[in-house]
């Protein structure tokens, strides 16, 4: 009984060591990252990045074809004030902007004794 107690913890002992080693090994050989590249986990996360660098790219373009779009604006809006500030300089102040009133009918006609007006049947 002591003896195969004894044969298990120098197995044990034996494992830990050979395992230790064999880590060591991949770690160090390289063959540890061709394992990892060749995961379906890593190789999904590899398509995201790719996915998200195209996007990238592409909010990139959208973004420098927007901010051309908000130049040609910014240069029509400019232009617009130009031309409406030169409008307002070339027209002479009125002297009194405010509208005249019309002048009053010459004379109202005299209402009937039935509500209707003259002239109606």
């Amino acid at each position: 009984m002591l003896q195969s107690i004894g044969r298990f913890v120098m197995g044990l002992l034996l494992g830990i060591l050979i395992g230790a080693g064999g880590v060591w090994w991949l770690m160090s050989s390289g063959a540890a990252d061709f394992m990892l590249r060749t995961s379906h986990y890593v190789q999904d996360l590899e398509r995201r990045v790719e996915e998200f660098g195209e996007q990238r790219a592409q909010l990139a373009r959208q973004l420098e074809d927007m901010e051309g779009r908000l130049g040609k604006m910014a240069d029509s809006y400019e232009a617009l004030e130009r031309r409406f500030r030169s409008l307002a300089e070339s027209t002479p102040p009125a002297a009194d902007s405010a509208p005249k009133p019309a002048p009053p009918p010459a004379s109202t006609p005299p209402a009937t004794t039935n509500g209707a007006q003259q002239g109606e049947l």
